[in-house]
């Protein structure tokens, strides 16, 4: 089989939107130049779509055009290694997916999974009276959040509920984080 046979017969076994370089092909090392010319041939012929350099994808058309392939997909090189999960997406655009936000980013922000050691002049967020005490401080926070809160912002904000149940998720996150932390003592 050819190589540019053997490309054309892999690319359209992938799902529309998926995104893959060169380096997804199994082939000898002597024939790159063979999958990079194959794939520029694809991309003239309007079969895949150039995402940058040596990143491709397989268009999903509407009548406006071709789409986007998702964030996940733009970006999975930064995200996983292999099997291993080395990152995640965060941001304005995952608040806005589930509904925690009405702002659509247009930056892909991504974290880290990794230990970073800080030295800051305060303790650590999980001592924060808002976390220690989370159920009496948000009581007296939620009329100053539906009224005065709502007033200075526009769009729709999320319900109260909403809010409590992520504020409940932000505490456990931080319980889970192994903090390796000095703290510096005011003088």
């Amino acid at each position: 089989m050819k190589i540019s046979e053997y490309i054309a017969s892999t690319i359209g076994r992938l799902p529309k939107g998926y995104v893959f370089t060169y380096s997804d092909f199994d082939t000898e090392a002597n024939k790159k130049e063979a999958v990079i010319k194959a794939l520029n041939r694809l991309v003239k012929s309007g079969k895949i779509a150039k995402l940058s350099k040596g990143k491709y994808y397989k268009p999903e058309s509407n009548p406006f055009g071709n789409l986007q392939p998702n964030q996940r997909q733009v970006v999975k090189d930064l995200l996983e290694d292999g099997n291993k999960i080395i990152g995640y997406l965060t941001g304005y655009s995952i608040c806005n997916k589930f509904g925690l936000s009405s702002q659509v980013g247009n930056i892909i922000q991504i974290g880290k999974n990794k230990i970073v050691q800080l030295a800051l002049k305060y303790p650590p967020a999980t001592k924060a009276l808002i976390f220690k005490k989370l159920d009496n401080i948000w009581n007296k926070l939620k009329p100053i959040y539906n009224n005065e809160f709502k007033n200075l912002v526009y769009g729709v904000s999320p319900k109260d509920e909403v809010v409590m149940f992520t504020m409940k998720r932000i505490k456990e996150w931080l319980a889970n984080i192994t903090w390796n932390i000095k703290t510096e003592n005011k003088k």
